[in-house]
């Protein structure tokens, strides 16, 4: 029963994150000047563009793919083909892994770990992005 729980609000998160990156995605400029990392006042990846676009449609759809897999490993969704469940466990353990990994960070840009700057996307990584991270961790950790 508490899986089912923790995965619907795992789910919920990815699907609103899927959510929000495909608006990036399809030119939605709102809050994008906050989750990009930047060196000396510069992005170091683009927020406009084909790249960008690409790039924003594909988070979007990994996420999509990590709810999916979320909900049918928590019993929150039918297993679409009979052996669907030990793949989104698999899934879901994968996950786990990702978003501790980047919860720790890259020791540069993001994470708890990161090198300390002032630039908007480091308060906002600090503040929100990071625990974000660590709380979907525990939470489909919880799922098992």
């Amino acid at each position: 029963m508490l899986s089912v729980i923790y995965g619907s609000l795992a789910s919920l998160v990815l699907l609103f994150s899927a959510a929000v990156h495909l608006y990036w995605g399809f030119g939605g400029r709102w809050w994008i000047e906050n989750i990009i990392p930047q060196r000396n006042g510069i992005a170091i990846l683009p927020t406009s563009g084909p790249v960008a676009v690409c790039g924003f449609i594909l988070i979007a759809m990994l996420l999509t793919v990590a709810a999916a897999c979320v909900m049918i490993h928590s019993g929150l969704a039918d297993e679409p083909f009979p052996s669907a469940l030990p793949f989104a466990s698999l899934s879901v353990k994968i996950l786990i892994a990702v978003f501790i990994l980047r919860a720790v960070g890259d020791f540069n840009f993001c994470g708890i770990f990161r090198a300390p700057d002032n630039t908007r996307f480091a308060h906002w990584d600090r503040g929100i992005y990071t625990p974000i991270c660590g709380v979907l961790a525990l939470l489909l950790l919880l799922t098992f």
